[in-house]
């Protein structure tokens, strides 16, 4: 049994998603976290717990667009390192690739 830790609250909250979904439909499953109150960051780490194990980021020199995984980590990074908000951030990156990103980044 998990203690009342957050982390334990998002594997409970995981669980409960992916119920609703596999029962009832995408749509409640997006209500449910509407209506969770959980922002973006928690939603983020929510994310981390339940990634794939096999989950691989794509080549760091393609031209396609990032996962939505990876574009909130690139977006979370270019924020920090510029210290500009998340906005400003979207419009100025938003369409970047992966190798656009990684030049950016490193």
């Amino acid at each position: 049994m998990m203690g009342a830790t957050k982390t334990g609250e998002y594997y409970r909250s995981i669980e409960l998603f992916e119920e609703i979904v596999k029962t009832q439909r995408a749509y409640f499953g997006l209500a449910f976290l509407y209506d969770s109150q959980y922002d973006r960051e928690d939603i983020r780490k929510m994310m981390e717990l339940c990634k794939p194990k096999n989950y691989k980021r794509e080549s760091r020199n393609s031209d396609k667009l990032p996962t939505s995984m990876d574009y909130a980590d690139f977006l979370r990074k270019i924020c920090a390192k510029e210290k500009i908000d998340i906005e400003t951030a979207r419009n100025k990156y938003g369409q970047f690739t992966y190798r656009e990103w990684n030049k950016l980044l490193n």
